[in-house]
């Protein structure tokens, strides 16, 4: 049911059709259809994979006798750059006082931006430094695996949450108005990261909110060492996803030096 608000162009392509006629030619259809609508190969990609889950659940309910073949979207890779931990620091310094826990969170977590902005207090055990994300009326996090919880290792950070509750607003991260949680920060984080002037070599750096999950994937496969399980379950992906190695985790030249 999660994965269907994710599926609305492959219900608005099939709608016509009964899941029994759902075939690889069909499929097939349906890719060249997004293709031509301008749509990324990633996109397409992640439309295919749902499908593949509905056809999975209809085969086992019985009303499709076998799996379709599902078509192969290939999607290339793109440059995968990271801040490093010293840099994200000086992005933090450059931000206005409001947004500073917000960024240190995100970048001391992996989590996703709507999943910061969504978190309540009561989602925060304050004893055990855990934090639980979980599904609500009206908001719903990315997917089933998406529901978790973690324990937050950095004290420090933990000591100023705390300290930030004052008692007026549900959310970890109000907004000027506290029954809204913070809605929107992106030119104040982009206007931080110019002022921070990350470069690599001739090339400015370009960092956005979502690329603190990737340096925290970066950070703590290279360097905290942790499990590839671990951190496959702290970012909130499902155990046996590529995605995590293939688009969060970056090398470090000096790692590749040193193993050389």
């Amino acid at each position: 049911v999660r994965d269907m608000d994710h599926l609305v162009s492959v219900k608005a392509f099939f709608r016509d059709v009964r899941i029994s006629e759902i075939t690889e030619t069909k499929l097939r259809e349906y890719v060249a259809w997004r293709v031509k609508k301008g749509m990324s190969r990633a996109t397409i990609k992640s439309d295919v994979v749902g499908v593949g889950k509905v056809l999975r659940w209809a085969v086992k309910k019985q009303w499709l006798s076998a799996m379709p073949e599902l078509p192969k979207v290939r999607v290339a890779r793109t440059r995968l750059d990271v801040p490093t931990q010293e840099e994200i620091g000086r992005i933090i310094d450059a931000l206005p006082d409001r947004l500073k826990l917000l960024v240190r969170f995100l970048a001391s977590t992996g989590c996703r931006k709507g999943e910061a902005l969504n978190l309540r207090w009561v989602d925060v055990d304050l004893r055990s430094q855990r934090v639980y994300i979980t599904s609500r009326q009206g908001w719903t996090p990315k997917t089933e695996h998406s529901e978790r919880d973690f324990t937050i290792v950095d004290d420090d950070l933990f000591a100023q949450l705390v300290a930030s509750k004052d008692g007026k607003s549900e959310y970890v991260f109000p907004g000027t108005d506290p029954k809204k949680p913070i809605q929107y920060f992106r030119k104040s984080f982009a206007t931080a990261v110019l002022r921070a002037n990350i470069m690599r070599g001739d090339r400015r750096l370009k960092v956005t909110p979502h690329s603190l999950r990737k340096a925290w994937a970066t950070w703590a496969a290279t360097e905290a060492k942790l499990h590839p399980a671990l951190i496959k379950r702290m970012m909130g992906h499902s155990p046996t996803s590529t995605v995590t190695d293939g688009w969060y985790i970056a090398t470090p030249t000096e790692a590749l030096k040193a193993a050389w």
